[in-house]
């Protein structure tokens, strides 16, 4: 059987359908969230692992569970989690089997719409372009 891990950092109510989807399909889902996430919200997950609300502890945490545990598959579930883990795992090996990409060269793309917008640029994606600007004052300069 495929056993997956959610981790979910926020109590964002994105992907509700997500434990449904992968116990209809045949996985063994355990979630790792705080006790009013919306993974929790149905039953269609087989173990709970109640998360800290302190970061890094959250963090140490999931590491573990990654390094320690038999998951073939971990997801991320939510966008604030994937901005953290992209700020703080360092360890090519530890990227691939959190982060949903297996390149950690291309982490900028993560979180970020002028990451993806730049990559796409460097690959020749064919993707719609962009102005940074900081104020209203910098508009007249990117018309």
């Amino acid at each position: 059987m495929f056993k997956v891990l959610i981790a979910c950092l926020s109590d964002w109510d994105t992907l509700m359908e997500l434990p449904y989807i992968l116990k209809k399909g045949g996985c063994e889902v355990d979630v790792y969230c705080s006790e009013k996430s919306w993974a929790l919200s149905n039953n269609y997950y087989d173990k709970w692992i109640e998360s800290s609300s302190d970061k890094t502890v959250y963090r140490d945490k999931l590491f573990d569970l990654v390094k320690n545990g038999d998951y073939q598959w971990v997801i991320p579930g939510d966008e604030p989690l994937i901005k953290y883990l992209n700020e703080t795992i360092h360890l090519p090996d530890l990227f691939v089997k959190i982060m949903p990409i297996i390149n950690i060269q291309y982490r900028e793309m993560l979180s970020s719409k002028v990451g993806l917008a730049d990559f796409c640029k460097d690959n020749d994606i064919v993707a719609p372009g962009y102005r940074l600007y900081n104020n209203c004052a910098d508009l007249d300069k990117i018309r």
